[in-house]
């Protein structure tokens, strides 16, 4: 029973410190960071197109991509870019780059964050324009 206690204990121990690690630990810079892949938009969705289970692959990692703005959403502190009807977006509002227009082609930088199967749309946040 008091080996089960102190069992348990340093479980709970283990896991609060590897909570508070996890939280405080300091935010990726995706501007200075080397993309970690450079796609295209259209090839970028045509792999999802062949492969759902790619996401894997490329879960958290810092993605290029150039394409074309399809839609603009502002929000009030991010804003939504939809790039080739398949790639979302997420930048901040205080980027300077923010006279962007829908038509106009881009090459953005930002963490993958999911594919969403519902919609058939690949999520990048924390997105930089490089151009």
């Amino acid at each position: 029973m008091k080996r089960a206690i102190i069992t348990l204990s340093v479980v709970i121990i283990a896991t609060l410190c590897y909570a508070r690690y996890q939280y405080n630990k300091p935010k990726q810079d995706v501007l200075s960071t080397n993309s970690d892949y450079s796609f295209s938009a259209i090839e970028l969705i045509e792999k999802f197109n062949q492969d759902e289970n790619v996401s894997t692959v490329f879960f958290d990692k810092i993605i290029t991509v150039s394409g074309k703005i399809s839609l603009i959403e502002k929000g009030t502190n991010t804003s939504i870019l939809i790039l080739n009807d398949g790639i979302k977006c997420e930048i901040d509002n205080s980027d300077p780059q923010q006279n962007l227009t829908e038509g106009m082609n881009i090459i953005i930088k930002g963490i993958f964050s999911g594919y969403d199967d519902m919609f058939n749309e690949i999520a990048l946040v924390k997105c930089v324009i490089i151009e």
